[in-house]
């Protein structure tokens, strides 16, 4: 059973995660402070600690710095910034969450890193291409909300409000992805419109709730699909011609996220309609 060391000096997140991964059927420890933290890592064989910016006596930070190189940790903080979040990634954080992070995202993200820590500690001297891929599933998990909208968000904060997250979490994961928010929201939008304009008559522009076709044709021509009379309606044929992404990875994670979901969405319609 996998051992999951919680540190937070706030007694309620502590309860309810300890709570929330319990019955996910995880050993879990907690600790209160940066001091105890340490004192259980030295202890204790644990596979994956998760841990608040701001503690009573040391910083998460100062707890990662004096943690084996081979334990991974998700820092999890109500006080994000970019900074913050530059700094952990440099000391080797998996992930960097904001709160309030919700039940499911929290299971999401222990389940992703879990197998990841375990080829971390097998080989603690490469931990960025495993980390690198699971910030590429983490991006390729926000832009399905975008594909299921049925308004155009127009901005980071609406993205954000798609998948109950703040700009500043969004942010983070699209930076540690290789790719800014802007662009990655646009790449979003445009998928959405390329499932949204399948036998459909509508203009580009309406779908893209833009104010006219010239700011179509300039997000157009900042992806590379240039023309709006050619608009790919295929997810491979979009995929390999738009330029906003080029990582193989990413792409990768994308396809196969975009697909499962679409079956999965697939499969609910047609058993509503025959039952």
């Amino acid at each position: 059973m996998p051992k999951i060391l919680l540190v937070d000096d706030d007694l309620g997140t502590l309860e309810t995660f300890r709570t929330i991964l319990h019955l996910a059927r995880y050993d879990v420890l907690v600790a209160e402070s940066g001091q105890s933290a340490l004192s259980i890592i030295r202890d204790q064989a644990v596979d994956l600690a998760l841990v608040d910016l701001r503690l009573p006596d040391i910083s998460g930070l100062d707890v990662m710095r004096r943690s084996p190189p081979w334990l991974p940790f998700v820092v999890v903080t109500g006080f994000g910034t970019s900074r913050a979040a530059v700094d952990a990634l440099r000391l080797g954080a998996i992930d960097f969450l904001e709160k309030p992070l919700f039940e499911e995202e929290l299971l999401r993200t222990v389940q992703a890193v879990l197998p990841v820590s375990k080829r971390w500690a097998r080989d603690s001297e490469t931990p960025r291409p495993e980390h690198e891929a699971h910030a590429a599933e983490r991006l390729a998990r926000v832009l399905v909300p975008i594909v299921d909208s049925s308004k155009d968000p127009r901005t980071v904060a609406m993205w954000a409000q798609l998948v109950f997250a703040s700009s500043g979490a969004l942010r983070n994961w699209c930076s540690t992805a290789g790719i800014s928010p802007r662009r990655a929201l646009v790449f979003g939008r445009l998928l959405r419109v390329m499932f949204l304009s399948r036998g459909s008559a509508g203009k580009l522009e309406n779908l893209l709730d833009v104010a006219d076709r010239r700011t179509l044709l300039g997000l157009l021509r900042f992806s590379g699909l240039s023309s709006a009379d050619k608009f790919p309606q295929d997810l491979n044929e979009f995929l390999k011609r738009q330029t906003i992404l080029r990582d193989p990875e990413l792409l990768r994670k994308i396809r196969s996220t975009i697909e499962t979901h679409m079956n999965r969405s697939c499969a609910l319609k047609e058993t509503k309609e025959s039952s």
